[in-house]
């Protein structure tokens, strides 16, 4: 799988660096303690004893061959009378297999090492745990994507489905949504401003309180959503409206005009929609937790929506390694893998999570979109990555970077190499958003970087014109050099305030400022 696996996520980079921990602080709230990962079983008789649903045990043969059901049975029918989620006679029997061991009510499912075929993601049930016996344990997505309804289901795992066409108002896809009075920052309790009427919500249910903001920018398909979060019930009360949540909503959200880039707000969404492509429900999990298994397929999982989620222990092959659309007081950790287009996606709200010891090489293949390696933004806040590890190689011959953040409260600390022979101008950057009252603030970054010579500055801060959302309150701690001539600075601000930096070494330990900008604190002009 042209990667080395060690249990605790020890990639061989090929001349990997070590970061150097200065004590940088957190700049979010922090995750919720995560309990430690579940050690893999000896055997598969080891799970059964445990009380483990053993896949094989229901059919699965993981011996790395297509076997789709028409081999097997003669009609569709024959063939759900066994597997009952069964879509087509083309499906694989393995996968079959796996989603019937998952649909039979386990809230354990074991896979024995083997190489188990599957042609759709395996939807993950709230409240199970996914278990593999190491990296001999292999699930392997033979779907070939020929339809934009393929991108989900070529993926390894359905955990939840959120996607940002559910966020758009007045969409046939949209959640329902109701007024809420205005929300203080800190508070747990949120009142209804108009009555609930035909919607439901119970003591349980994920809920997300809503802002809308100025719209992306004209001619583009964007969201209008300027701030968003994931939150769950706690209690309601429908008399007067009350509902009580579990998390403390960070921010104040007012109603229009003030401030005056919100639209509306604050609201209550509520889960009634369904997927755009797919025509499945909007869901997020909660309670799940997936580790010990090598994955070959377009990725972990796509549109993902998850409460408290540990993902652990994974070797994952594919065009995209790590990507979650709602990852929320969850750990994802101990994480090997090689990408063609994405290493880590962390998107839409995610908050309150833990992403560490991850660790990506980057591999060609034509055809790949090309994408920021590692990518954080639309609305994530709160989370912290530590021990990140990405390589790009000369190999890479598209305009990409390889970290870019545009989320508040964020903290990253990790090693890039980039020698990519694209026209990038630079390895990383704290980039403006979309997101007028949530801008990219209060975001430490900690990196080690060894890239190409050539390269215009080695990061950047902002956008080139200024706007609302540019960065503010960012701290940075850098060790940078290139192979071959130096860059021109070693970091750029074009537009963003309180820039520090706290710690500048290499070959370019300099700034240099767009006119009109600051120059960082704490650093030489170049």
């Amino acid at each position: 799988m042209g990667t080395r696996w060690t249990r605790r996520g020890a990639l061989a980079l090929g001349g990997g660096l070590a970061v150097a921990g200065i004590g940088v602080g957190a700049a979010g709230r922090g995750p919720a303690a995560a309990p430690p990962p579940s050690p893999p079983f000896p055997s598969a008789d080891a799970a059964r004893r445990a009380g483990w649903t053993v896949v094989t045990d229901l059919g699965a043969i993981g011996d790395g061959v297509s076997r789709p059901l028409s081999s097997l049975y003669p009609t569709l029918d024959a063939a759900r009378r066994e597997h009952p989620a069964a879509v087509g006679l083309d499906d694989e029997l393995d996968g079959a297999a796996i989603q019937s061991a998952v649909d039979s009510g386990a809230d354990r499912v074991y896979y024995p090492p083997g190489r188990f075929v599957h042609n759709a993601a395996i939807r993950v049930r709230s409240g199970q745990r996914h278990l593999g016996a190491g990296p001999g344990t292999v699930l392997v997505n033979n779907r070939v994507r020929a339809r934009p309804v393929d991108l989900p289901d070529a993926h390894t795992f359905e955990i939840g489905n959120i996607h940002p066409v559910a966020m758009l108002a007045g969409s046939a896809q949209s959640w329902a949504t109701r007024p809420l009075a205005p929300v203080a920052a800190g508070s747990r309790t949120v009142s209804l401003a108009a009555p609930l009427g035909g919607a439901r919500v119970a003591v349980g249910d994920i809920v997300m309180i809503r802002s809308d903001g100025v719209p992306t920018a004209a001619g583009r398909f964007g969201v209008t959503y300027d701030f968003e979060m994931w939150n769950r019930v706690t209690a309601v009360d429908p008399a007067t409206g009350r509902i009580d949540l579990e998390l403390p909503v960070p921010r104040d959200i007012v109603a229009a005009p003030a401030p005056a880039e919100v639209l509306a707000g604050p609201t209550l969404c509520l889960n009634d929609g369904v997927d755009l492509t797919t025509g499945r429900p909007w869901s997020i999990v909660q309670d799940v937790e997936i580790g010990h298994l090598a994955v070959e397929s377009a990725g972990l999982c796509l549109r993902t929506g998850v409460w408290r989620g540990w993902f652990h222990d994974l070797l994952v092959t594919g065009e995209n390694m790590i990507g979650f659309n709602a990852l929320v007081q969850s750990t994802v950790e101990a994480v090997d893998g090689t990408f063609t287009s994405r290493m880590i996606e962390i998107k839409h709200a995610s908050h309150d999570s833990t992403l560490r010891r991850i660790r990506g090489v980057y591999r060609a293949a034509p055809g790949a979109p090309p994408a920021p390696a590692i990518s954080i933004g639309e609305q994530s806040f709160g989370c912290a990555f530590e021990d990140i590890a990405c390589r790009i190689g000369p190999e890479c011959r598209e305009t990409v970077r390889a970290v870019e953040l545009s989320s508040p409260d964020l903290r990253f600390r990790g090693t890039v190499q980039h020698f990519g022979q694209g026209g990038n101008s630079q390895v990383w950057a704290v980039k403006s958003n979309d997101l007028p009252a949530n801008p990219p603030a209060r975001i430490s970054l900690e990196l080690t970087v060894r890239s190409r010579g050539g390269l215009r500055s080695y990061g950047v801060i902002g956008g080139e014109v200024a706007r609302p959302s540019d960065p503010r309150d960012v701290t940075l701690s850098l060790d940078q050099q290139s192979r071959g001539a130096p860059p021109v600075a070693g970091v750029e601000v074009l537009h963003g305030s309180a820039i520090r930096v706290v710690r500048d070494v290499g070959d370019r330990p300099c700034a240099v400022a767009a006119p009109g900008a600051e120059l960082p604190q704490g650093t030489a002009s170049c």
